[in-house]
C-alpha cells in the first residue's frame, strides 16, 4: 500500500494538533472536596439545653457545628453540637475521642442533621452525623525511575 505526499502531511499535521485540541477544553473541572462520615449519633444532654425548643425547625441536611470543650469538668474529651448559635447538645461520651482530638488538630470536622423526630424519647429526638471534609486529592501520573513526581 503506498502513502501519497498529500496523506502522509495531513497525517502528520493531524498527529501535531492533537496535544493542542488537548488543552482547548482547558482545565479539568474543580473536584468537590470529600466528605468521609466520622461517626453518627442521637444527641446527647438534648433536653438540658436548647434542644427541644428547637425541634420543630431542625430538618434533615441542616449544618451543625461542632466544638471542643477541653476544660469541661465532666469529660476532657466532650464535643458540644451547635445549631447556629443555640447549643444543643453533645456527642455522646462513647463517640466522642476520635472527634475531640481532630478538633483539638485544627481539621475540617463539621456535622448535619440526619433526622429530626418531635415525637420521640428526648434522648433520640435528633440523629446526627459528624463529617471529616477534605480536600480534594491532585491526581497525577505516578513518577517513573529517575524522574521527580509533578
Amino acid at each position: 500500500m503506498s502513502v501519497t505526499r498529500r496523506d502522509f502531511v495531513r497525517q502528520l499535521f493531524g498527529l501535531l494538533a492533537l496535544p493542542v485540541i488537548g488543552k482547548a477544553g482547558g482545565a479539568p473541572a474543580p473536584r468537590p472536596p470529600c466528605r468521609f462520615r466520622l461517626e453518627r449519633f442521637c444527641i446527647a444532654g438534648f433536653r438540658y439545653y436548647e434542644g427541644p425548643g428547637l425541634v420543630t425547625r431542625l430538618r434533615s441536611g441542616d449544618p451543625l457545628t461542632l466544638r471542643a470543650e477541653p476544660d469541661n469538668p465532666h469529660d476532657p474529651r466532650a464535643v458540644a453540637v451547635y445549631f447556629g448559635r443555640h447549643k444543643l447538645g453533645y456527642v455522646p461520651r462513647r463517640k466522642n475521642a476520635v472527634l475531640s482530638r481532630l478538633l483539638a488538630q485544627g481539621a475540617a470536622v463539621g456535622g448535619r442533621v440526619l433526622a429530626a423526630r418531635p415525637e420521640a424519647e428526648p434522648w433520640e429526638m435528633v440523629e446526627a452525623e459528624a463529617t471529616l471534609e477534605t480536600a480534594p486529592a491532585l491526581v497525577s501520573a505516578p513518577a517513573g525511575p529517575g524522574k521527580p513526581a509533578a
